[in-house]
């Protein structure tokens, strides 16, 4: 009896275990800052404040280095980041880094001993090796969104632009909401194989698959396209994974306005029909701030009139 009552003590506590969620950067459309701290000598230096502050915003995600001198700052939003430490004792170094969603970025300092009012910083951190995983994709920003030819202002259609990824119909990613279609075949695999989300969140219907929601492009921030190796949490397709991360506030009041207008007599003919369909569109979008110190959330979404 007590052998059969530790049995179940263990198989219950494994269980747990296994069903507890734990923080992760891909399920969530978030990033991570990972990195050594070490001193002139390549010794660990522990106790180490590492700040990360988001430059539209001028919020802070704070991480502090252990005895191996490693710092982890989880759940940061993606953006355009200035990260910086901070101890007594030493000069304040920093370096500029610009964040993708599920993106684990690593920044390591080498301190100088100094005040710390002094500063060193650390130029053309920009574009930061990816180390930490072996995850193959591509990731567009939103300047890419806006000048890509998308026909139909279908997000789906941007995973086309990336490695390993086809169709055989690319007429079916003309219309927002489909019924069959309209997915990307990445990697050999059926266009069924596919994950999409919006900010890590699963929008796919459970039907055939479908794609249930597609955001506005004039609302998106980046859209994440994973291909391979990605995360083991997000294993459960053996396409890709898209992750759509929507725009978030700033301290600037920011918008824009599109006329997306497509003639018959600018466009090539199918060989079935007499004439070339048309397409007219208008579209507005304000996002932005500003922000006040007691309400750092999303003031104003994205709104959009035709």
């Amino acid at each position: 009896m007590l052998r059969v009552t530790r049995l179940l003590f263990v198989l219950t506590s494994a269980l747990v275990f296994a069903i507890t969620p734990t923080p992760s950067s891909a399920q969530t459309g978030l990033a991570t800052v990972t990195g050594l701290v070490t001193d002139n000598t390549g010794a660990a230096v522990p106790g180490v404040t590492v700040t990360a502050t988001n430059q539209a915003t001028n919020v802070d995600y704070t991480g502090l280095s252990n005895e191996a001198g490693a710092y982890l700052i989880t759940a940061v939003p993606i953006g355009t980041y200035v990260v910086r430490s901070a101890l007594t004792g030493f000069k304040t170094v920093q370096s500029n880094v610009s964040l993708s969603a599920a993106q684990t970025a690593r920044v390591d300092f080498k301190l100088e001993v100094g005040a710390v009012e002094e500063r060193v910083e650390v130029a053309a951190t920009g574009a930061v090796l990816q180390t930490e995983n072996a995850v193959v994709g591509q990731t567009m920003q939103r300047e890419q969104v806006e000048k890509l030819p998308i026909q139909g202002r279908n997000l789906a259609a941007s995973t086309l632009y990336a490695a390993g990824v086809t169709t055989p119909n690319p007429a079916s990613f003309n219309d927002l909401k489909n019924t069959g279609g309209g997915r990307p075949y990445v990697n050999g695999q059926r266009e069924q194989g596919n994950n999409f989300m919006l900010d890590g969140v699963d929008m796919n219907d459970a039907i055939d698959n479908l794609i249930a929601y597609q955001p506005s492009p004039d609302a998106v921030e980046q859209v994440s396209v994973e291909t391979n190796n990605y995360s083991p949490e997000l294993g459960n397709v053996a396409g890709a994974i898209v992750n759509m991360v929507i725009k978030s506030g700033a301290n600037t009041l920011s918008g824009n306005g599109f006329y997306y207008w497509r003639d018959n007599s600018m466009a090539a003919t199918p060989w079935a029909m007499r004439s070339a369909s048309r397409m007219s569109s208008v579209s507005t979008t304000l996002d932005g701030g500003p922000i006040s110190p007691a309400w750092t959330s999303n003031p104003s979404p994205s709104r959009r009139a035709a």
